[in-house]
């Protein structure tokens, strides 16, 4: 996986959403230092044939920024406030009944379908 810059993983993690459904509400994002663990272990994300994506970042800052710009289109936001220096990937995901979010002990709302600046929020009015 290539290092991307702040737009391009913004860029990339957007489109995912928008041709999922658009419903950035039904997202859940956040930022780690071991992607696969944290997806596939932590929150139960299927392997296959499910709408999950993962970026690698320059920087944990430039992490934190796809994320946070994301929560600003309406995604769920994870806890981890953690900038070390390996929290370079940020990670978003369909939330649904077979899906963990956090540190949250409910169950996230059932989906219908599985299958170093800031980032501009233009794609989406």
């Amino acid at each position: 996986m290539d290092r991307q810059d702040v737009q391009s993983a913004y860029d990339d993690i957007v489109a995912h959403i928008e041709k999922q459904s658009g419903k950035y509400e039904t997202w859940y994002v956040d930022t780690t230092s071991d992607w696969k663990t944290t997806i596939f272990k932590e929150h139960k994300v299927p392997l296959k044939g499910y709408w999950w994506m993962v970026r690698l970042c320059y920087t944990p800052v430039a992490a934190n920024a796809v994320k946070e710009a994301l929560v600003e289109l309406g995604c769920k936001a994870g806890s981890n406030d953690d900038t070390g220096r390996n929290v370079v990937y940020v990670y978003a995901y369909l939330m649904s009944e077979v899906t963990r979010q956090g540190d949250e002990e409910e169950e996230a709302s059932p989906a219908k379908e599985t299958p170093d600046e800031t980032p501009s929020a233009s794609k989406k009015s």
